[in-house]
């Protein structure tokens, strides 16, 4: 595209809060001039809950983040970080800080494989992890480390979404990709509240909006790949 004087070519924009909450009021007919404190305390209240609803249905990539511990000979349990809404790919790097690394993966095992483990406290090289999902999740490792490698523990966690406020112009944790979805999602709770009559318009095109969101937000990997990949993972 050739660009000319009569586009902006800027890409700076970033709503706040504020603004995505009036913009999904005014799509249940509610106009800004009519919103109470009331209003916006009920529309916060939703958004943090657009923002939970949204991890139930996959990773969302903009979340991951990688977590590095150091693993420590005859410790075989270790914390995870209590913003963790679920654990992706574990591996251990020997060598961690040279010029030749090395990265083994290990596999997940249920919370029925541990148990079933007889030697619970067999030394090695870990191969598998049982992630324990509580309030303070653990991770726990088998065997147990044999060695101790500074930051040679590393996985990937999503993390929870960040608190939602409308104070200071803060903006929504989402990427562009999503604004129009999380609009839509936010204005169909609010009509449950105050525009019930709107439902059957809203909820369509919030699912719509929620379609397009969910072909922009997984990883671009080819499918003959993700399959052969099922011989190495256990699925």
């Amino acid at each position: 595209m050739t660009l000319n004087a009569n586009i902006s070519n800027t890409y700076t924009f970033d709503p706040s809060l504020g603004e995505a909450l009036i913009g999904a009021y005014s799509r249940i007919g509610i106009r800004r001039t009519e919103l109470t404190t009331q209003h916006m305390a009920d529309a916060r209240f939703e958004a943090n809950m657009v923002m939970s609803e949204l991890q139930a249905d996959g990773f969302n990539p903009w979340q991951i983040e990688l977590v590095t511990q150091t693993l420590i000979a005859g410790q075989s349990q270790y914390n995870v970080p209590d913003t963790t809404i679920f654990l992706l790919d574990v591996y251990i790097r020997q060598n961690p800080g040279t010029s030749m690394p090395s990265d083994r993966i290990l596999l997940p095992i249920s919370r029925t494989d541990w148990a079933s483990t007889a030697n619970k406290t067999m030394t090695g090289f870990p191969t598998s992890f049982w992630y324990n999902r509580q309030l303070s999740p653990v991770l726990t490792l088998w065997p147990v480390p044999d060695q101790t490698i500074v930051n040679g523990l590393n996985y990937y966690v999503q993390k929870r979404p960040m608190d939602m406020n409308t104070e200071n112009g803060t903006q929504i944790a989402v990427p562009y990709e999503a604004y129009d979805c999380f609009v839509w999602m936010l204005s169909e709770r609010l009509a449950f509240i105050y525009a019930p009559d709107k439902i059957a318009v809203v909820g369509p095109r919030k699912q719509m909006a929620y379609q397009k969101f969910l072909q922009t937000s997984t990883e671009n990997v080819p499918l003959d790949f993700a399959v052969n990949m099922r011989g190495y993972y256990r699925m």
